[in-house]
């Protein structure tokens, strides 16, 4: 993703909770290789779409993955943590 191309994932365990389909990459059924290879022909013949959808990638994992946001998170666990003990 923070390459800026878009993904396509299995709809399996956490993939979409972080996936917007269809927006930033998308999801196919596990074992359906059918469907697995009618997105890549799609993002192959739509280079377009396939450059929108790597980049709202990219945006997603700037915003989601950054060095403040992984910070942030780390205090809120340290803090919860603290309240524990």
């Amino acid at each position: 993703m923070i390459c800026g191309r878009p993904l396509i994932g299995a709809a399996s365990g956490g993939t979409p909770k972080l996936i917007e389909n269809g927006k930033n990459e998308f999801l196919y059924s596990p074992g359906s290789s059918d469907q697995l290879a009618s997105f890549i022909e799609f993002l192959h013949d739509n280079p377009h779409k396939c450059k929108e959808m790597g980049l709202n990638a990219r945006e997603f994992a700037v915003k989601s993955f950054s060095r403040d946001r992984f910070i942030s998170s780390m205090r809120e666990i340290a803090d919860d943590l603290s309240l524990i003990s």
